[in-house]
């Protein structure tokens, strides 16, 4: 099964502005994705724990709806986006989510305080690079493009 663990902000969005980095907007990054033929995403973000309340709350909160809305485009397919997603339990400790014993990847501006914290060095240092992605936080969302053309 191939996965993919992504964060939004700083990662697809700029986190200045919220707005989706130019390179991944207009479904780009879900074109990208679908193409690679991932399996599952796995959203780490910190705005998962927002939702996770929200529905501990309300459990009629539809957060995929809102997730889909938060990502600003660099997902157009909805139904889709619903079904193939899935989010972390704790954001701040994302990195113990991940399944090493499937196809994972990684990308996240903040992936080596995440793998750091959740005493996950060394399969980050083994990782970086090909597994692992740390976009510029304030490029254009290229980089991220390149990566995944490369897996």
């Amino acid at each position: 099964m191939r996965l993919l663990y992504f964060d939004i902000d700083g990662t697809l969005l700029l986190g200045d502005t919220g707005e989706p980095k130019a390179a991944l907007a207009h479904g780009a990054f879900e074109i990208a994705i679908r193409q690679k033929g991932f399996d599952e995403l796995i959203c780490t973000g910190n705005y998962v724990d927002v939702i996770h309340s929200i529905e501990e709350i309300d459990p009629s909160y539809e957060g995929m709806s809102e997730l889909f809305r938060v990502c600003a485009g660099v997902f157009t397919n909805e139904d889709w986006f619903r079904k193939i997603t899935t989010l972390v339990k704790d954001s701040l400790y994302r990195a113990k989510e991940i399944d090493l014993n499937e196809d994972w990847w990684y990308l996240d501006d903040l992936a080596e305080y995440h793998f750091v914290i959740a005493e996950l060095k060394e399969v980050f240092e083994s990782n970086r690079g090909r597994r692992i992605m740390i976009p510029s936080p304030t490029g254009d969302g290229a980089d991220i493009l390149d990566w995944i053309e490369r897996i």
